[in-house]
């Protein structure tokens, strides 16, 4: 886990974020692209990753969502099976930043 919290620092850094971020805020399960997703709040109050669990094809790989406008940027990485993770990318994608405010929300009552 600390890995993998340093991983995420680093990679949101290298993604634009303004600050590091810590992406360790509540969690839930979700279902994107037909597979199990967790979903983890960052410290800035308006991002997520959503990170494969056990058993998901995908693993190892996540997604940093970061509000665009209206929309929401995404962005990957992993070294797992990026062919099992494009159909829950591809959803993703086509979030709104509505539909993120809602998942940081539900994050925020999770703790």
């Amino acid at each position: 886990m600390r890995l993998l919290v340093l991983t995420m620092l680093l990679w949101a850094t290298a993604c634009g974020a303004d600050e590091a971020l810590d992406c360790t805020l509540g969690e839930f399960s979700k279902v994107y692209g037909g597979l199990q997703w967790q979903v983890r709040g960052c410290s800035d109050g308006q991002s997520v990753i959503v990170m494969t669990v056990a058993g998901n094809p995908a693993d190892p790989y996540f997604f940093l969502l970061r509000p665009a406008g209206d929309k929401v940027a995404v962005a990957a990485q992993g070294s797992g099976d990026a062919s099992a993770a494009a159909p829950a990318r591809a959803e993703l994608e086509r979030m709104l930043a509505r539909d993120l405010l809602i998942l940081v929300r539900g994050l925020a009552t999770s703790k």
